[in-house]
């Protein structure tokens, strides 16, 4: 844990990322920037760059980008935590340096103890959805369109709830997702490599032997893909 001195001179130990639990955050630099804004007037730019504090200002405000499993996260100073967090917490960074935690939906929002709102924006693929004509996207929309074709003709029988939950939740949605997101290096959906591939039986049965093997050759396809 961060000395008192520590947190008064705001010194960030490197193992306060790479040891941080159950997950590292990422060194993640590229040409992108981090925008924040709010309803006072005042704008700031800063590059992207994750587990590096930027400064608002010299006293109270100040935020921290970090990367967790490629989702881009906001930190900010006590001052900026007017409004609640999710349920997440970092260990030694939140509650020592930093008290709010926003998430990029495709923006975050935040709040100061004097009421101005502010807002803070990433490049497009940390947190806005990407729509594309390209092979991908066509392969996606085709695919999404006859797994909804077995869904709406499946009659309303209470005891097919699951297999509507694995077209709807499993399929349909992880294709949006897919689609969206667009890079999976910054991005992998879940269910992808743990609850899909361990019931590939399960989702063959509801979408049939060709369509499932098109569904997973979708998703094989994901990994390569760099579309950003």
């Amino acid at each position: 844990m961060p000395s008192k001195e520590d947190v008064e001179n705001r010194r960030l130990d490197r193992r306060l990322f790479t040891d941080n639990y159950p997950y590292p955050l990422e060194f993640v630099k590229d040409d992108s920037k981090l925008t924040i804004s709010n309803d006072a007037g005042e704008s700031w730019e800063f590059p992207y760059e994750t587990n590096r504090i930027f400064e608002l200002d010299n006293d109270k405000r100040y935020v921290m980008l970090i990367e967790e499993r490629g989702y881009a996260r906001l930190l900010a100073s006590d001052f900026l935590a007017e409004r609640e967090s999710p349920r997440m917490s970092y260990p030694g960074l939140t509650r020592v340096f930093f008290e709010f935690i926003g998430l990029f939906e495709p923006e975050c929002i935040m709040e100061d103890r004097d009421g101005n709102v502010y807002t803070a924006e990433v490049a497009r693929y940390k947190g806005e959805y990407i729509f594309e004509e390209d092979e991908f996207h066509s392969r996606v929309v085709d695919m999404c369109g006859k797994a909804q074709k077995i869904l709406d003709a499946l009659p309303s029988d209470p005891e097919l709830f699951q297999v509507r939950n694995r077209l709807n939740m499993c399929v349909i949605s992880t294709l949006e997702q897919l689609d969206r997101r667009g890079d999976p290096s910054r991005f992998m959906p879940p269910y992808i490599f743990t609850d899909l591939y361990q019931h590939r039986d399960i989702l063959t049965g509801d979408l049939g032997d060709d369509l499932a093997e098109e569904f997973f050759s979708i998703l094989e396809a994901y990994k390569t893909l760099k579309r950003i």
